[in-house]
């Protein structure tokens, strides 16, 4: 395998051998590759390349360079780029583990895309279609890994439903309850400016010190990967917003959703 990778995509491969069955494949800190939930089964050389590729490809288009990471400590084992070891206890929790010989049923990865607007706001529209491009990128990985997905496609419409979603700035993607950039920034719309007849401020998505009106494909990419097979928590519920910010209650005002009479937007 590090033969065929080093051919193919020019990356120095480490490999050292772990136990327990469990092998997972590590591009920086991203997880492309896992095989817990399938029996201590072992992918191809094809399998590997085919994500390396993806995620290569996506780390290209938004200009980040792929690096391999450090050799692993003693004690874990790795493949391309580096991959840790599942401890012994863990492995009780694994398909088929050899602690307790039971299956384990397919993991849910719940995606959720919160907008106020499609047709005239240019941002909900291209994050939109770079969020459809991203999970048609890891479909198949989570497939092969036994992990559903399933897409929330989410039109906010009111103040108070806004309120109920800790809904807070447009638009948002949240994976599994969390939102996939919780350190929100917002900046001048010039779209949703020149349809309110005001200034208003819309999400900016930060990726690699670099500020971005639609996110990277590549962001999202990490942050599905990350949240498939990072820290695996349950997933969370959204908070409930104590405040509606005032962009998405002039929103709602002009478009009866909200309770008073006022200005408007198209975005939050």
């Amino acid at each position: 395998m590090a033969a065929a990778i080093k051919g193919a995509l020019g990356l120095e491969v480490q490999l050292v051998v772990g136990e327990g069955g469990i092998f997972e494949v590590l591009l920086d800190d991203t997880v492309i590759y896992s095989n817990v939930g399938q029996c201590g089964s072992l992918p191809t050389d094809e399998d590997i390349l085919m994500r390396l590729e993806a995620s290569l490809g996506a780390r290209n288009e938004a200009g980040r360079p792929a690096k391999v990471a450090p050799s692993p400590s003693a004690g874990q084992f790795a493949a391309p780029c580096g991959c840790q070891e599942v401890s012994r206890a863990s492995l009780a929790d694994a398909c088929c583990s050899p602690a307790t010989g039971r299956a384990v049923p397919p993991r849910q990865l719940l995606v959720e895309f919160l907008y106020l607007d499609l047709e005239k706001c240019s941002r909900c529209r291209e994050t939109e279609q770079v969020l459809d491009e991203a999970l048609a990128e890891v479909t198949p990985v989570l497939r092969t890994t036994r992990i559903e997905l399933e897409l929330r496609k989410i039109h906010v419409q009111s103040e108070e439903q806004a309120r109920d979603l800790g809904f807070v700035s447009s638009p948002t993607i949240r994976v599994n309850g969390r939102d996939v950039q919780e350190e929100l920034r917002e900046n001048l719309c010039e779209s949703c400016s020149d349809l309110c007849g005001d200034d208003v401020n819309c999400r900016v998505w930060t990726y690699n010190g670099e500020e971005y009106v639609v996110p990277p494909k590549a962001l999202l990419v990490e942050a599905l990967l990350r949240a498939a097979y990072g820290n695996r928590q349950e997933a969370a519920a959204p908070p409930r917003a104590p405040e509606v910010p005032e962009n998405l209650r002039r929103f709602f005002r002009l478009r009866g959703g909200g309770p008073a009479p006022g200005g408007g937007c198209c975005c939050g």
